[in-house]
């Protein structure tokens, strides 16, 4: 639902503001009584208004809300710092939704904290909490928006300011009763967008439990943007479906993508079914038409179309299908009507049996059907995040396609010991695009830019690079030579500072002290995070900070490590820090101190650990390349 914001200081602007709001298609109209000038034109505002009003005060006495409440609006909003218990009294007796509001205009507090807040909001007897930030990152945007999936009690959270300003959408799709929206020109909070403006754009989702993982908005948003479609897509954590769904419509999503653990019991909440979804058991593709739900499965076209990219011709073929999950479902009947011979592998043989011909997977099962199959299809998570696979090696024959559904990493254990006997190899990101662009073309009619969506995944699942180390591993020449190498920007984060705050790092620490400086590293951390395709060198003590550890784990962390001795002599010539004005015993002895103060923390973080010492950056660079290959496909 849209909510129009009154901001008139005239009645007659007000009447206008209300009448444009209910023609842009507002839903309901909150009035800032505090913006009337004359407060005594309350009741004409209110009686000529045939949507449902809001009455927030932000500043004066809350008793006029008394007033409010007696002309008949139906909510009233107070801030959780001036509730007024009088107001909060007469309000219950009335019957009137209370919202109390938080509202942080400097910054977005941790998740922890946003979610006591919200407690303390319920226990002052709201009826709805409103909880308002200010993010300074996509990372702030994340935390504002996991509240929905954090409560049961009805929110409304999003983001002000121009980087929060894609949630004042995005929350829809989350959960949120409804936005604000400005009717005119006269915003009352920063980075609010129009009415018309929110109601031209089309917002889509997809559903799971649990959701972060999920690609999809990276890939459908990359879509919209290179087609000029005005629409975003985001993910969205459900726990609990019913209520989901039963307030789809209010919520204006256009489409939705379902995926784990939700494909089959969402059927039971829509108004059609596709023959083939209804076949299959399980629907990943939802299209609101004109307020009808409609069910679809795409997962089986898209497996279809990456399997056809080596073979061309599956009537026939043997085709061995490990697991019985959703994607499982749509696979096995697609494979069906292209009249391949399908059997079904599964641990849970009853539940694989109720999808078609099925038999247990153990190793002996396993190992037999392989002897003659043609294709091999993965649809386990067995491989996902680890270096774990299903199938031995061994048993594994050349002329095998071996399909494995899972993305990440791009390249499983699976998939890599099949390229190493030769088995033409399909890698699940391939499924994911074109299931994704069928979803696509179920809710616009249109195609999809397909190789801008496989671009975008690539992208995600190959994360930014973070260097970390002691000052004179080669963070520094060694990032340069890499981002050169894999084609991304390179990002000296120090540098960045320094450019931001106008000073050295020295002056910083001298000036402020090393908290401050700390404060600076952990914001711009957080600006790279907006980017893709970047390599960033961090400042050696950039572990140390907890919330920075938890940003790096977004990165592909490559500690860079050299011994105390190689650090001293690299950084002989540079007297500008402390630590370097020492003679080289003490200098060797502060750096040894150091190290094992850190390693730790450099630990934690790490995926790789790469030793530079008697290295030059061009080597050190390769090894570098080397590690994540092994791990990655970088075409």
């Amino acid at each position: 639902m849209f909510c129009g914001c009154i901001a008139g200081k005239t009645i007659q602007k007000c009447i206008s503001t209300i009448k444009k709001a209910q023609a842009d298609g507002a839903n309901l109209i909150e009035l800032r009584i505090d913006y009337l000038i004359k407060k005594e034109g309350l009741k004409k505002i209110i009686s000529s208004c045939p949507l449902p009003i809001i009455a927030t005060n932000r500043k004066g006495d809350q008793k006029i809300l008394i007033d409010a409440i007696n002309h008949g609006v139906k909510y009233i909003d107070m801030d959780i710092n001036e509730i007024n218990t009088q107001v909060l009294a007469f309000a219950k007796k009335k019957e009137i939704k209370v919202i109390l509001s938080y509202h942080n205009y400097e910054d977005t507090p941790p998740e922890k904290e946003l979610l006591n807040i919200s407690k303390t909001i319920q226990q002052k007897g709201a009826d709805i909490a409103k909880i308002i930030a200010t993010p300074q990152s996509q990372y702030d945007n994340t935390v504002l928006l996991s509240l929905y999936s954090k409560t049961d009690f009805p929110l409304i959270a999003f983001g002000m300011g121009k980087t929060g300003m894609q949630t004042r959408l995005d929350c829809l799709a989350h959960g949120a009763l409804w936005t604000y929206c400005s009717v005119d020109k006269n915003k009352t909070a920063p980075g609010q967008i129009s009415l018309e403006q929110a109601k031209k754009k089309k917002l889509y989702c997809v559903i799971g439990n649990p959701i972060a993982h999920s690609l999809s908005p990276v890939m459908h948003n990359a879509n919209f943007k290179s087609l000029n479609i005005n629409a975003g897509y985001v993910g969205v954590q459900v726990t609990n479906l019913e209520r989901y769904m039963n307030t789809v419509i209010s919520r204006g999503l256009s489409g939705i993508n379902v995926t784990i653990p939700h494909k089959v019991e969402v059927m039971k909440y829509l108004d059609e079914i596709d023959p083939l979804a209804e076949e299959i058991g399980a629907v990943n593709t939802i299209l609101n038409k004109d307020g009808k739900l409609i069910g679809y499965n795409t997962d089986g076209y898209g497996a279809m179309l990456a399997i056809k990219e080596k073979m061309k011709n599956t009537e026939g073929k043997k085709i061995i299908i490990l697991g019985s999950g959703g994607a499982a479902r749509g696979i096995y009947f697609t494979l069906k009507k292209h009249k391949a011979d399908v059997l079904i592998l599964a641990r849970n043989e009853e539940k694989g049996s109720k999808i078609g011909k099925c038999i247990k997977l153990d190793d002996r099962n396993l190992k037999t059907q392989l002897e003659n199959a043609d294709v091999l299809i993965n649809c386990t998570p067995v491989g996902m995040n680890s270096n774990e696979s299903i199938v031995p090696k061994e048993y594994l024959k050349k002329e095998m396609v071996v399909f494995d559904i899972v993305y990440t990493p791009i390249k499983t254990r699976l998939a890599k010991d099949a390229e190493s006997i030769g088995c033409p190899v399909i890698l699940g990101y391939k499924m994911l695009a074109y299931q994704g662009a069928q979803s696509f073309k179920i809710w616009t009619g249109l195609d999809a830019n397909i190789p801008t969506m496989t671009d975008a995944v690539l992208a995600k699942i190959l994360p930014n690079i973070a260097l970390v180390g002691f000052m004179g591993t080669g963070k520094t020449s060694v990032g340069k030579r890499l981002a050169e190498n894999m084609n991304r920007t390179f990002i000296d984060l120090d540098k960045e500072i320094e450019r931001e705050a106008k000073l050295s790092i020295t002056e910083i620490f001298e000036k402020y002290g090393e908290a401050h400086f700390r404060k600076l590293e952990k914001n711009m951390l957080k600006k790279t995070l907006s980017k893709n395709r970047q390599v960033i060198s961090c400042g050696g003590g950039i572990v140390l900070d907890e919330k920075n550890r938890n940003l790096l784990k977004s990165y592909l962390v490559v500690l860079l490590k050299a011994k105390p001795e190689t650090i001293a002599e690299r950084l002989k010539e540079d007297n500008d820090r402390p630590l370097l004005k020492l003679n080289n015993e003490e200098k060797i002895n502060k750096i040894k101190q150091i190290l094992d103060e850190r390693q730790y923390f450099y630990n934690d973080v790490a995926d790789y650990s790469i030793n530079t010492d008697n290295c030059i950056p061009k080597e050190i660079a390769r090894k570098i390349i080397e590690s994540i290959n092994n791990d990655y496909v970088t075409n």
